[in-house]
C-alpha cells in the first residue's frame, strides 16, 4: 500500500483554499476525505482546488465524495477545482452526469477559481515622527531592533536624523 500524503498548499490568495494530496487515494482514505469537505464546507470555503498533480490513482469512493462536495459547494455560490495530470484519475473524477472542472497545473486552477484576490488592508505611513515618542541625544529618534527570543538588539542607524 502506498503512503498518501495531505499537505495544505499556499497559492498567494486567501481566497482559495487548496490542497495537495499525493500518493493514492482508496477506500482507506474515504474518511480523511470526508472529513476535509466537511470542515471546507463548515468554514465556508468559497474555492477549492485539490492538486492531485502526484496522484498516482483514484478510488471510486473518494470520487464520489468529490463530486458531491463539488455539487453542494456550487449551490452555496463556491467552486471546486482539481489539477489532474494522470487520466486514469481524470476518468474516475468525471462521471455521465456532472463535469468537474480539471487543469493541468496549479497556476490554470487558480486562474480559472475566479475568486477575487482579498487585498491586504494598509495603514499610510506617519508624515512627521510621533510626538510621544522619545527623542534620543540631540532630538534624534533612536530605533531599535528587536529579537523576539532574546530581545533588544541595541540601535538601528538612522541617517539625517528623521525616521
Amino acid at each position: 500500500m502506498s503512503k498518501t500524503k495531505f499537505e495544505r498548499v499556499e497559492v498567494g490568495n486567501p481566497g482559495i483554499a487548496a490542497f495537495r494530496i499525493e500518493g493514492t487515494l482508496g477506500f482507506h482514505e474515504n474518511g480523511k476525505i470526508q472529513r476535509l469537505v466537511e470542515e471546507c464546507l463548515k468554514r465556508d470555503m468559497k474555492a477549492v482546488i485539490f492538486d492531485f498533480s502526484e496522484l498516482s490513482s483514484l478510488g471510486g469512493g473518494v470520487a464520489k465524495i468529490l463530486r458531491d462536495f463539488v455539487e453542494t459547494l456550487a449551490a452555496k455560490g463556491g467552486s471546486v477545482s482539481f489539477v489532474v495530470t494522470n487520466d486514469i484519475v481524470t476518468q474516475f473524477l468525471q462521471d455521465g452526469e456532472r463535469t468537474v472542472s480539471i487543469h493541468r497545473s496549479l497556476i490554470d486552477a487558480v486562474s480559472a477559481s475566479g475568486a477575487p484576490a482579498e487585498p491586504v488592508p494598509s495603514t499610510p505611513a506617519p508624515s512627521a515622527p510621533c510626538p510621544s515618542a522619545p527623542a534620543g541625544p540631540g532630538g534624534r529618534v533612536i530605533l531599535m531592533s528587536y529579537d523576539s527570543t532574546a530581545g533588544p538588539k541595541g540601535p538601528v542607524p538612522v541617517s539625517g536624523g528623521g525616521v
